[in-house]
């Protein structure tokens, strides 16, 4: 995984890859981007949404990922993989629930943070 510059501290991060794919449901072009976040920006998503979460009755089996684990190991390559599979799953499992996807502010969040107002285009 890369080395991601942070413009205000000056610091490199690890930078977790993904590839969005959007379709519109209006045709049947997917669009395809790639983005490499930092575990941060999932950390506040998860933030941002994790009120919503607490009341409804969504049953998530991935939970998010502790930073925690790494403050004892440091960055392997191996916790770094573990903790892009924990951070995957985590993400498909909320888009692919329409009980949190069907509230505005989830959708918003991750919306947002996929860039997919950004990057689709009509």
């Amino acid at each position: 995984m890369p080395n991601v510059l942070d413009a205000e501290t000056k610091d490199y991060h690890t930078g977790y890859i993904m590839t969005v794919t959007y379709n519109r449901l209006s045709n049947n072009y997917p669009q395809n981007w790639q983005l490499t976040l930092r575990y941060s920006v999932f950390r506040n998503l998860n933030a941002r949404i994790s009120k919503y979460i607490a009341g409804t009755s969504f049953d998530h089996r991935a939970h998010f990922p502790s930073k925690v684990a790494t403050f004892f190991t440091g960055m392997t390559d191996r916790v770094r993989n573990d903790r892009m599979q924990q951070l995957d799953m985590w993400l498909r499992e909320v888009l692919s629930s329409a009980l949190l996807m069907t509230i505005p502010e989830v959708a918003e969040a991750v919306l947002e943070v996929l860039e997919v107002e950004a990057r689709v285009s009509d």
